[in-house]
């Protein structure tokens, strides 16, 4: 085993060269393919319709924008709820009843 292991070692730099080139084909293969695929999105993306993900960002954007005019909305109502209550709570316990007596005296 020894003998063929002497006899092989000047062999391994000229196979590992060789294992390297086979590495450096594929990644270039590999690196090629991938700038075929980003060359065409950004084909897709230069055309002036709008992406997937620029439609989704958009789609959001007008979302957000609905939800803060509801909360405004529904701000302004609480408010309005709120100094209603207050309203009533300042009256005295008998203000109902006189404001009922008073429609029926008419």
């Amino acid at each position: 085993l020894h003998p063929a292991a002497r006899r092989l070692s000047p062999l391994a730099p000229q196979a590992a060269g060789g294992l390297s080139f086979c590495r450096q084909d594929e990644l270039h293969a590999a690196l090629t393919e991938l700038e075929r695929r980003v060359a065409a999105e950004a084909r897709v993306a230069g055309s002036g319709a709008p992406s997937e993900r620029q439609a989704a960002y958009e789609l959001a954007e007008e979302v957000d924008k609905e939800l803060g005019e509801m909360r405004e909305t529904l701000t302004d109502a609480v408010e309005a709820l709120n100094g209603a209550r207050a309203a009533e709570a300042a009256e005295p316990p008998d203000a109902e009843l006189a404001r009922t007596v008073r429609v029926l005296d008419v």
